[in-house]
């Protein structure tokens, strides 16, 4: 009897214990998985402090703001030249030198008769003076004088053309002739360019369309030279040239281009559009593009909700405003996962990746 007691008593005991067991169990379960939710991996990268810029390259040539082109006055023979293409010129100096004889030879003969009709005006004032000429005869001989010296100035003045000078300080372009070449009156002689120089872009029609106007910034990288901030200076009204493009031209700074020649090419970068935030993230940091916008920073392992409005997009690169604190990381996968304070694993983001 009493043993069957204590069976009984052993067996309501067991089950009252399986039941609250059971009961027990979920709550646990419950409470493990909670507590153990592994952190979301996502990929981070650094936001930029920088402003985007939507750019275009090209390449141009540097030239002289003012190009002149000198041409023969007279007749004659290239008898030498006076500097070699590329080469620095002074005001003044002589470019070309004619060889003329036929005007040599009329300013010797003009000189003869000037020299004749002098002397015979001075003879006819002193005999006039005592009455041994007219007057009549004397006014001859001054006009007679004053016409020779006429046509020997203008003479003397025709050979001083067989020189032709610098008009300005400049460079040597191109030479047209060569020595002991025969040119006529009009025939270029050679191309000279001033000291200011420019800088000359062949652009697309497309990339005016898409915004290269005056007035936009650009920067120029020349041969061994660091870069030069400038703007576009004028835009050709139409195109020319077998490829129908049109002249962009922008003027480089005198000290900042002192060592560029005409003639050299230089990197042009054209700034067509800049952000006006001082923030950018990757385009995948992005989330809630239909609903606003905002992005997950990521501190200490936590993601932080940070709502943003977006401006420029360039290269996979997003501007936004408010920017973040400085050094901040964003992520950029997994953003459907996450949310305001769930704990993350993060790892850096790879340049390219």
């Amino acid at each position: 009897m009493t043993r069957n007691t204590w069976s009984r008593d052993g067996a309501r005991f067991a089950l009252a214990g399986a039941i609250l067991l059971a009961a027990l169990l979920p709550g646990c379960k419950r409470e493990s998985a909670e507590t153990k939710t592994p952190p979301v991996a996502v990929r981070i990268a650094p936001v930029r402090t920088v402003p985007l810029q939507r750019t275009l390259d090209y390449l141009g040539t540097v030239a002289p703001v003012r190009q002149v082109m000198l041409a023969a006055r007279v007749q004659g023979t290239v008898a030498g030249l006076g500097a070699e293409e590329g080469e620095p010129v002074a005001e003044g100096r002589d470019l070309a030198v004619l060889h003329a004889p036929d005007l040599e030879a009329a300013v010797a003969r003009l000189r003869a008769d000037h020299d004749y009709w002098s002397r015979r005006r001075d003879e006819d004032e002193g005999l006039a003076a005592r009455g041994a000429v007219s007057q009549d005869q004397l006014a001859a001989s001054e006009r007679a004088s004053a016409a020779a010296a006429a046509a020997l100035a203008e003479a003397e003045a025709r050979l001083g053309w067989t020189r032709e000078r610098s008009p300005f300080a400049g460079t040597v372009l191109e030479w047209r002739v060569e020595a002991g070449q025969h040119v006529l009156p009009g025939q270029a002689l050679v191309l000279l360019g001033g000291m200011e120089i420019e800088v000359e872009v062949p652009v697309v029609a497309e990339d005016l369309r898409a915004g290269i106007e005056v007035g936009i910034p650009a920067f120029l990288t020349g041969p061994e030279s660091g870069t030069i901030t400038t703007a576009v200076d004028e835009v050709a009204p139409a195109a020319t040239g077998r490829g129908r493009t049109f002249a962009v031209t922008l003027r480089v700074p005198a000290e900042a281009g002192a060592d560029w020649r005409p003639g050299e090419p230089v990197r042009v970068r054209f700034a067509l559009e800049e952000s006006t935030g001082g923030a950018a993230v990757p385009s995948r940091a992005i989330a809630g593009r239909t609903e606003g916008n905002w992005i997950f920073l990521i501190e200490d392992g936590i993601a932080r909700r940070w709502k943003v409005t977006t401006g420029l997009e360039v290269d996979g690169w997003v501007s936004i405003a408010p920017a973040p604190p400085q050094g901040s990381f964003v992520a950029v996968t997994n953003l459907d996962r996450l949310s305001d304070g769930v704990a993350v694993f993060s790892v850096t983001q790879e340049a390219g990746s």
